[in-house]
């Protein structure tokens, strides 16, 4: 199978000795292509015949901006509001999808795509942004993102810590058991994940040690659990192993659970 190289609307493509064509991927801009076959008979006199097809390459949601409230709140305590606006698309009914940029510039879903345009999000102390996709019927998209900034448990000097995590856990415990909001549940591991990241033990700490193993060891358990929740097993693709997959280490790979 011949393939092509296309710069323009407009150029000649190589390998053309084959009824067979194909273009490469992520190579055609948005707009209307007409692609011309001609077939020429070598064999009787150098006849041909020519033929047409015009192709109209999908372009993403334009516009649009993402707003978050509050601005500014403590992780596990706040729930931020997200809500995206003003994105135009021909091709609808739009989806939007819901997530974070980390102080490293990595970038992770929260949600799955959804119909609506507001989502509540326990945000992981190392957002910094949110970010909205915005998705047209075929799939295209646009990203927008808002700065946020997340306190850490440590920073706001909340007392209880031990307590409000075995809480979080016990909730999504619960969320796992109903089984049908495994979005959630990776949310919510993904913000207890990162809690325990941020709020470190005194090595001399017998007892508390001995929590935060057990919590981790619990989380853990509960990530992998979320594997198996009906509406990941049923659309499982690569998106929805990857948050399982960053959940799973942001429960299990702390910098170090000591002061």
């Amino acid at each position: 199978m011949p393939e092509c190289k296309v710069s323009c609307a407009s150029v000649a493509l190589e390998n053309a000795g084959s009824p067979t064509l194909k273009v490469p991927e992520n190579v055609l801009s948005p707009g209307r292509y007409v692609f011309t076959m001609t077939v020429t008979d070598v064999n009787n006199g150098g006849l041909t015949a020519t033929a047409k097809m015009a192709v109209v390459i999908n372009s993403p949601p334009t516009q649009g901006i993402v707003l978050v409230e509050p601005l500014s709140g403590t992780e596990l305590v706040e729930r931020f509001a997200v809500f995206s606006t003003g994105f135009e698309d021909a091709d609808v009914p739009l989806s939007y999808m819901y997530g974070v940029v980390t102080a490293d510039g990595d970038a992770f879903p929260l949600t799955s795509a959804q119909a609506t345009q507001y989502a509540e999000l326990d945000l992981p102390s190392s957002a910094v942004a949110v970010i909205a996709m915005a998705f047209d019927t075929y799939g295209a998209s646009t990203i927008r993102q808002a700065p946020v900034t997340v306190i850490t448990l440590s920073q706001s000097g909340i007392g209880g810590v031990a307590e409000m995590l075995n809480q979080k856990l016990t909730e999504l415990e619960g969320i796992i058991a109903e089984g049908n909001d495994a979005s959630a549940a990776l949310e919510l591991a993904e913000a207890i994940g990162a809690a325990m990241n941020n709020v470190p033990v005194l090595p001399t700490d017998v007892d508390a040690l001995t929590t935060r193993k057990a919590q981790r060891e619990f989380l853990s358990t509960l990530v992998i659990s979320i594997a198996d929740m009906p509406d990941i097993v049923a659309t499982i693709d690569k998106n929805g192993l990857g948050r399982v997959l960053h959940a799973l280490g942001t429960a299990t790979k702390a910098p170090s659970d000591y002061v």
